[in-house]
């Protein structure tokens, strides 16, 4: 799916970000569930982790996540951290979120478009043009600032309608499963 999207942005980076972590109250936080587009392209399953996809010439991606910490997964449960992430779900690079800033201006440099998803929060929405708004002080160096930001969606939409032969067979496994659950269902209530 990576590969596709990567031939699909040209010359540009497309950047999707994960959803975040929703406070219920002080002390507890409401179920995650990972953003549908996000998920799509990685498979990864933290919260605020953001994914870029390269495309060009020599077309990469690079996930940005939680660093590996051990006390915080004992009330938090597992984090897989950069090392473990980029192994486990085919990413070229991964990093810790904390570098996210340095090394996101690099990667939209000299880009002609940004791919990214209009509904992003205003929070995400920052980030970006606060890479754009660097790069583009960065002129004079010869650092040219990407044209145009384009819905991600408008390319993503169309993958997505069209499944794979593994995802039309996992969706007819969910299906018989649904199918045996309700005749189930219906011999309990039979009288």
């Amino acid at each position: 799916r990576r590969s596709l999207l990567q031939s699909k942005v040209g010359d540009g980076v497309a950047i999707i970000f994960n959803t975040e972590k929703i406070s219920r109250n002080r002390d507890s936080h409401f179920k995650f569930r990972s953003d549908s587009y996000f998920h799509y392209l990685s498979g990864f399953p933290e919260p605020d982790a953001v994914l870029f996809v390269v495309g060009g010439k020599t077309p990469f991606s690079v996930l940005f996540c939680q660093q590996k910490n051990k006390e915080k997964e004992i009330w938090n449960g597992f984090i897989y951290g950069p090392i473990e992430a980029k192994e486990t779900f085919l990413i070229e690079e991964a990093h810790p979120l904390e570098k996210i800033n340095e090394i996101a201006i690099k990667l939209i440099a000299n880009r002609k478009k940004i791919f990214t998803l209009s509904d992003n929060s205003p929070k995400q929405q920052k980030l970006i043009n606060k890479w754009i708004n660097f790069n583009k002080q960065q002129k004079r160096s010869g650092i040219r600032t990407p044209e145009m930001v384009v819905d991600l969606a408008s390319i993503l939409d169309p993958m997505r309608v069209v499944k794979s032969p593994y995802e039309i067979k996992l969706m007819q496994k969910s299906a018989d499963i649904a199918s045996e659950a309700h005749i189930q269902g219906m011999r309990n209530v039979l009288p």
